[in-house]
């Protein structure tokens, strides 16, 4: 009769033990950790599986480690009894005067005592568990943190763009009350504004930011309004060590 499957592959694990030893332990290990999947990974029904299992394998060995201690201290009573009759009976032969030959055999016993130093099992998962759990909380509260930092910044250029589509909307609607606005004298008594502030203002009324304009464009516009005002007689333009300087006179 032929050999089944699970023979077949029994015996070639114990050659590859032979050949290889302890390399190819270490490689079966590693292949058996991969499959291992954590338990938050694994849906509900299958984690509480798992954890029902780890419950009875805790509960054996548990009941396993009773079970130990009480043979351990029945072997010590066996132990004690055999020594007190080998003490009574070494104390008879002294005392009495017939020579009598006493074979007393004795069973070997194997006492095996419980590790004191290992640590349990169960305390030392709980608390992986909980330094991961702790883990994953601290780089949620930072992420979580940091995706509001970006909310806010975001919001704060949503509104910033609406604010200016609301301002170019407005130009375009009116655009006879922005000229006459701008030049209106009345404007210009209420409000003194310098040549480069206006040039600013027209150049946000405009629906565009000054610090996107380049600054060529921003000084032929300045230097517009400061001939316009020498024009009207309101400033002088000087040229005073290599620069140019504007003095109003109204």
């Amino acid at each position: 009769m032929g050999k089944s499957k699970a023979e077949i592959q029994k015996a070639y694990r114990e050659r590859k033990k032979q050949k290889e030893g302890e390399a190819y332990l270490k490689k079966e290990r590693e292949r058996v950790k991969g499959y291992y999947v954590p338990i938050e990974e694994k849906p509900q029904r299958k984690a509480n599986e798992r954890r029902k299992k780890v419950r009875e394998w805790v509960r054996q060995h548990r009941l396993k480690k009773k079970n130990l201690t009480k043979t351990v201290a029945n072997n010590l009573e066996q132990t004690k009894t055999v020594a007190n009759n080998l003490e009574q009976c070494s104390e008879i032969s002294s005392s009495s005067d017939v020579t009598s030959t006493v074979n007393i055999v004795t069973e070997q016993l194997i006492v095996k005592l419980p590790s004191l130093a290992t640590k349990k099992r169960t305390r030392t998962r709980v608390n992986r568990a909980n330094a991961k759990h702790r883990r994953t909380i601290a780089d949620l509260t930072d992420k979580n943190e940091l995706l509001n930092r970006k909310i806010r910044t975001v919001s704060k250029r949503y509104q910033r763009l609406i604010n200016r589509e609301k301002k170019t909307q407005t130009i375009i609607r009116n655009p006879t009350t922005s000229s006459s606005s701008r030049n209106s004298p009345s404007t210009s008594t209420s409000i003194a504004l310098t040549p480069r502030k206006r040039t600013i203002q027209e150049i946000r009324e405009e629906g565009l930011t000054p610090h996107k304009v380049p600054k060529k464009i921003q000084e032929k516009l300045l230097f517009c309004k400061c001939y316009n005002r020498r024009d009207r007689g309101c400033l002088e333009i000087k040229w005073v060590e290599g620069k140019t300087r504007f003095e109003e006179n109204c």
